[in-house]
């Protein structure tokens, strides 16, 4: 069904992007996407429906602190998770019993890296968000946590980690 919806908004329909965002709200989409733990399939999808959705259009100011508190710490956590994975099954021979696309399991791992990337990409391209963070990044400092700069190194990490697994 998340597919079917990330189809209704990819190209930046607008009026399906508005109808959209009034049925499923961010902070809704990121629930589902937190408790839908290990499933791939349903993450990726979920996913490339919220990156249509909210991150291919110029994200709002009020948004992008939703993004820093709940996002941000997600992809760690999902990033965390596919390492694990990827390092217990070097064979990649996993398979699905009834697959309803792909046979193999890792196709679906790759493809949500895809949408994790994607993600990082629209973040990154943004300039409300690019403006916000860094103003975040400059505040973070004064409270003593320095929690976002260490948000952005474990990310770097943990990408890098993926980039010398199949490199």
């Amino acid at each position: 069904m998340t597919n079917l919806f990330a189809n209704l908004v990819e190209g930046g329909h607008v009026v399906n992007i508005g109808k959209c965002r009034q049925v499923h709200s961010y902070v809704d989409l990121m629930k589902i996407l937190k408790q839908s733990s290990i499933c791939f399939p349903l993450k990726t999808h979920l996913r490339n429906y919220i990156n249509e959705l909210y991150y291919s259009t110029r994200i709002e100011e009020d948004l992008c602190a939703e993004i820093v508190r709940e996002e941000i710490p997600l992809i760690i956590e999902d990033l965390n998770t596919l390492i694990v994975i990827l390092a217990k099954d070097r064979q990649g021979k996993c398979r699905l019993v009834h697959p309803v696309r792909y046979k193999y399991y890792d196709t679906y791992v790759y493809l949500y890296i895809e949408q994790i990337v994607y993600s990082l990409n629209y973040l990154q391209q943004d300039e409300t968000f690019i403006r916000e963070l860094n103003k975040e990044l400059l505040n973070d400092h004064g409270r003593g946590f320095y929690y976002l700069h260490y948000y952005v190194m474990r990310i770097y990490e943990r990408l890098r980690w993926l980039l010398n697994y199949y490199y």
